[in-house]
């Protein structure tokens, strides 16, 4: 499934999936909702560079922080940034264009309560119960934890994102429990670049501790699309067949999601 892809970008030989195997679950690729892409040309740039590291479905995750707007402005909001970048890659599609497919859901800041607002349906992936939670920066408190696992009780699968961010603020026996109580964990791209993070990010790979990976991307500029260079990382660490079976187990979490573009 991994080979040698010709690159006109001066990084030859680098190994990357097939063109549809990565699943990107963490993006901020809609246009003006809130820090990610600036524009539809930047959110089609995005697409194109991530298909181009062999990510064939990506999800767009806009930053809804409920301190700042209600779910109503902000679902509208995000009906309008779908709406602008669906148009945009069906035209581009038409031409020819090899575009990821993009699924809907949001990075929803943790807030007290969340397990008994009614709002996460909306914010779930669509088509899914799945819930990419931004936790605190900060040591959780059993509240914290047990608006999680009431979550889960209530029949959402929540997804603790960029679980590399939170380790430094973190009891050591946390994962175990998150895990034990059927608590997702998506890791950031980054964390397998850095030196101080990949060895731990690898170790969680290699224990099935991670569900999902994201680029976590919000521009072109900054914070590229980078899946790919994680994939390279944990391919060369613990073999090709870890990335087939943790994408493959993330694409089948998408099966039933919607595509929206």
């Amino acid at each position: 499934m991994f080979f040698t892809r010709k690159r006109t970008d001066g990084r030859e030989g680098q190994k990357f999936c097939d063109a549809t195997d990565l699943v990107d679950l963490h993006s901020h690729i809609l246009p003006h909702i809130d820090d990610g892409s600036d524009s539809v040309g930047e959110s089609l740039e995005m697409l194109r560079c991530s298909y181009a590291q062999g990510v064939g479905k990506i999800v767009a995750t806009p930053h809804f922080y409920p301190n700042m707007t209600n779910p109503v402005d902000f679902l509208e909001r995000r009906s309008r940034a779908v709406e602008a970048l669906a148009a945009a890659v069906a035209e581009r599609r038409a031409l020819g264009e090899k575009i990821p497919n993009v699924y809907l859901g949001a990075e929803v800041a943790y807030f007290d309560g969340i397990s008994r607002s009614a709002a996460v349906f909306d914010l779930c992936i669509q088509g899914t119960k799945l819930l990419l939670v931004e936790m605190p920066f900060e040591r959780w408190s059993e509240t914290n934890i047990g608006e999680l696992i009431s979550l889960k009780a209530k029949g959402f699968q929540p997804i603790v994102a960029h679980y590399d961010r939170y380790w430094s603020y973190q009891e050591k026996d946390l994962l175990d429990r998150l895990l034990e109580s059927g608590i997702a964990i998506q890791l950031n791209a980054e964390a397998f670049l850095r030196f101080g993070t990949k060895r731990q990010a690898l170790g969680m790979i290699s224990a099935g501790a991670v569900s999902f990976l994201g680029s976590d991307c919000h521009n072109m500029t900054t914070r590229m699309p980078n899946l790919s260079s994680a994939v390279n990382a944990i391919e060369k660490s613990l073999g090709c067949g870890c990335v087939e079976e943790l994408m493959a187990d993330a694409a089948k979490e998408l099966d039933a999601a919607e595509v929206i573009a």
